[in-house]
């Protein structure tokens, strides 16, 4: 009987476990490492922070979902991942052999990325860190008016300060540092020039500077000018894990992810497999491979449809040259979510591919 091995609980992976909820995989062991068992994904985190949603409503128990896939669930850290020996091992020294892999691991952060982040900085990453911490900012704000600085310019980063802006409200004076450049720097001009305005009514400060380094109760950005700062929060952008540089497997040399082929297979390790981009065919492809059966090309898409939770309820859309922003176009987004079959009101990702509406 083979051994396939899920590595992380990413929506990717969340998807994978749906189908084979609806059709078990055959003659196959299947076995899911998660370092929680109830996962908050990035994309779930505004809407909790915001006090819109509760935590029960923000997380997926994995347990009734791996129990109605007959996936064996095993809750730890992974240490270190040895493609050519086919093992994984665990924080605490469980040691996992498998015949095939997929990973979709949460992205990790930099702690050392700036000068004292890893001292006095609330990480976004990993998400259920952040959520043990959280309660504890809140309580503080209850003592007094705070001071919070987020750092960061893309989607996690402008969500993050509208939403605590949204939450704390009177409580907390909120600025984002974009670390230089624009928010959302991947988006076009015209999104770019609706977060400016939506970041202002917000009463969010906006600093288009690099963050130079963090201490106690302050942040220094550009050429010498100190934020006061009780809680600094950082959103910058994730990498794969540590563990994954030290595994042997083909990586892109700019942002350290796993290289795959169009079958979604490692460029180096045919038995390792990355879907990320297109779990639908990341769930075929693993049943398939598993059973010796042929796998399906993952399919190329158009422009992408992102979106970008603007803390009260509102969204911020961008489709190619064009953007939207309002409520309805939330209310649009959310009632595109469930008809997908994603939890309500928990988005899978910021990226809807608008001719593949079954990889939400």
């Amino acid at each position: 009987m083979k051994h396939l091995v899920l590595l992380g609980a990413g929506p990717a992976h969340l998807q994978v476990l749906r189908e084979f909820a609806a059709q078990a995989l055959p003659a196959a062991q299947v076995t899911l490492v998660a370092p929680s068992l109830r996962p908050m994904s990035q994309a779930a985190l505004p809407s909790w922070i915001a006090g819109r949603r509760s935590l029960d409503d923000s997380v997926t128990p994995l347990l009734p979902l791996a129990q109605q896939a007959r996936v064996t669930l095993v809750e730890g850290e992974v240490e270190s991942l040895d493609a050519a020996g086919r093992r994984v091992t665990l924080v605490g020294g469980q040691v996992i052999d498998y015949d095939a892999l997929s990973l979709d691991p949460a992205p990790a952060m930099d702690r050392d990325a700036i000068s004292g982040t890893r001292e006095h900085a609330l990480f976004m990453q990993p998400t259920e860190q952040f959520v043990r911490l959280w309660d504890a900012l809140l309580a503080l704000a209850q003592q007094r008016t705070l001071s919070v600085v987020v750092i960061g310019s893309g989607i996690a980063g402008v969500e993050l300060s509208l939403a605590v802006q949204r939450r704390l409200g009177k409580r907390a004076r909120v600025a984002l540092v974009t670390h230089g450049g624009p928010p959302l720097p991947d988006f076009p001009s015209s999104a770019q020039g609706r977060m400016h305005r939506i970041l202002k009514r917000r009463n969010v400060t906006l600093f288009e500077e690099e963050c130079v380094a963090v201490g106690a109760r302050q942040v220094m950005v550009g050429d010498g000018m100190r934020l006061v700062c009780d809680a600094p929060l950082l959103a910058l952008p994730g990498r794969p894990p540590s563990w994954v540089e030290g595994s042997g497997l083909q990586r892109d040399p700019e942002d350290g992810t796993v290289v795959v082929g169009p079958t979604l297979q490692s460029a180096s390790h045919p038995e390792v497999f990355r879907g990320d981009e297109d779990p639908a065919a990341l769930a075929t492809n693993l049943r398939r491979f598993v059973a010796g059966g042929a796998l399906v090309t993952a399919k190329t898409t158009g422009p992408a449809l992102r979106w970008v939770d603007c803390g009260d309820g509102d969204a911020l859309v961008s489709w190619g040259a064009w953007s939207f922003e309002g409520r309805f176009v939330a209310w649009l987004l959310r009632r595109r979510e469930r008809g997908a079959g994603a939890r309500p009101g928990l988005p899978a990702s910021h990226v809807v591919r608008p001719e593949a509406d079954d990889q939400r």
